[in-house]
């Protein structure tokens, strides 16, 4: 099941030592996707592209993916907002480095695959679940 809509925006408040600051997503692409993997493993989940502004800049764009029963958002692949690449990884690679994107982004696209459909069960610390396509 393939959803496409309008890009829509989580938007985030955070602090640290230098002050508070705005973390924008843009989620220009979120939807269910399958594809081999290493060794010929089917991996089946959904798959995002989120633009990143911090502040109201542009910071970068990043393609996540959320296997079955996996509990968080891993970043796959990042590129600058100019389009140099800061790593690529293809969909679904969990045999490198993995890296999890903000909790309050991450709670903004559970979210949205709910809404969409795409999720039965999605969450911080909750595996997914598809709906049925």
């Amino acid at each position: 099941m393939t959803t496409q809509t309008d890009p829509q925006v989580i938007t985030v408040t955070l602090k640290d030592e230098d002050g508070t600051y705005t973390l924008t997503g843009t989620v220009i692409e979120l939807k269910r996707h399958q594809e081999s993997g290493l060794f010929g493993m089917e991996l089946i989940g959904l798959y995002a592209q989120l633009k990143i502004a911090v502040d109201g800049e542009e910071a970068e764009t990043q393609f996540l993916s959320r296997l079955v029963d996996e509990t968080h958002w891993i970043i796959d692949s990042r590129f600058k907002a100019n389009g140099f690449p800061i790593w690529s990884h293809g969909f679904g690679a969990r045999y490198l480095r993995c890296h999890t994107i903000n909790g309050e982004l991450s709670d903004g696209l559970d979210n949205l695959a709910r809404e969409r459909g795409l999720a039965a069960a999605i969450g911080r610390d909750v595996p997914l679940t598809l709906a049925d396509a």
